[in-house]
C-alpha cells in the first residue's frame, strides 16, 4: 500500500512531467532544458540514433517545432514507478502535426528515466515508443 511520502512523490513527478510537456509545446526552451540534466541522454526509437547532453537534446525539440507546427497534442495518464531517486515513466500520446505541407498523425509514448537531486526531478534518458496499428 502506497504510504503519504509514496503518493507525494507520485504527485511531484506527475507535475514535473506536465512541466516538460507544456513547456516543449508552448516553445519555453530554456525551462524545458531546466528539466533535463546535463548528462541526458535521449536514444531515437530506432536505437540508433543518441544525442548526448541537455544542450542537444533541447536542441532536437527546437529543431522539431522549427521545421513542424503542431496542430493537436493529446497525452494520457502516466505509469509511473519509483525506485528510490529514480523514476520510470511511459506516457501515451497522440500527435498531429504539418511539416512541409503534409499532415502527419503520429501515436507513441515517451518512456524517460528521471533522476532526482537537490533541485529536483530531471529527466536523465528519455526514447521514443512507436505504437504499432493493428495491421501493422
Amino acid at each position: 500500500m502506497p504510504t503519504a511520502a509514496d503518493r507525494e512523490t507520485r504527485r511531484e513527478i506527475l507535475k514535473f512531467l506536465r512541466k516538460v510537456e507544456t513547456a516543449w509545446l508552448g516553445g519555453r526552451f530554456d525551462e524545458l532544458r531546466s528539466c533535463f540534466r546535463e548528462d541526458a541522454v535521449l536514444l531515437g526509437a530506432d536505437l540508433e540514433q543518441r544525442l548526448e547532453g541537455r544542450d542537444a537534446i533541447v536542441d532536437s525539440y527546437a529543431q522539431f517545432l522549427r521545421e513542424a507546427r503542431v496542430l493537436a497534442f493529446e497525452s494520457e495518464a502516466p505509469i509511473v514507478d519509483v525506485i528510490g531517486d529514480a523514476a520510470v515513466t511511459v506516457t501515451p500520446w497522440a500527435v498531429r502535426y504539418e511539416r512541409e505541407g503534409t499532415i502527419y498523425d503520429e501515436t507513441g509514448g515517451d518512456l524517460l528515466v528521471l533522476a532526482r537531486d537537490e533541485e529536483g526531478w530531471k529527466v536523465a534518458w528519455r526514447t521514443l515508443l512507436p505504437r504499432q496499428s493493428a495491421d501493422e
